[in-house]
């Protein structure tokens, strides 16, 4: 491939062509304004919210969806008052492949039993590996508010090292230019 069209592709799929690409700052949020990025992520969601996960009941006799366990309107339904289940998995998902990581708060009853999941904005979610009586446990600071045990975040996480955070494909792409 001849130097012009690798310019010319990179120009016509990025905005930006080869030459100014040292100074433009790559983030989650400035990817999306590449047309290529935005149009791969909406295929990805698209593809995938048509396949609503299911909460199901193993028994002798094969694998029935629970309709009546008290989780199954949370994971297939409507998991806040917010958002339903398309929206849900959508949002979780385009957190995962922008920011490598996508969180959500399980609100419980007093009983403990599961009665929505609020997502969290990942660039929000601080995580510490604590060790407590020699156990490790994940804990969850968001904002500036309350930290949460692992018991009460559903944590999603791309490529990892450490095993806190997740690091998003954009950014791990973006360190190979530099």
């Amino acid at each position: 491939i001849q130097q012009r069209g690798v310019q010319e592709y990179m120009t016509y799929m990025t905005g930006i062509g080869l030459t100014g690409i040292k100074d433009v700052n790559v983030s989650p949020k400035t990817a999306l304004a590449i047309g290529v990025v935005y149009e791969c992520i909406e295929a990805i969601t698209n593809t995938l919210i048509l396949v609503t996960p299911k909460v199901i009941e193993l028994t002798a006799r094969g694998k029935y969806p629970a309709y009546n366990h008290p989780v199954y309107p949370l994971v297939s339904i409507e998991p806040h008052p917010l958002y339903d289940a398309a929206k849900y998995y959508e949002t979780m998902t385009v957190h995962l492949l922008l920011w490598g990581n996508a969180y959500a708060y399980i609100h419980r009853n007093i009983t403990g039993i599961p009665i929505s999941l609020e997502i969290l904005y990942p660039y929000d979610v601080e995580v510490e590996i604590l060790e407590i009586d020699g156990i490790k446990e994940r804990w969850y600071k968001y904002k500036d508010g309350p930290v949460y045990n692992q018991k009460d975040i559903i944590h999603l996480a791309d490529f990892s090292i450490e095993l806190e955070k997740g690091i998003s494909r954009i950014t791990a792409k973006k360190n190979t230019l530099r």
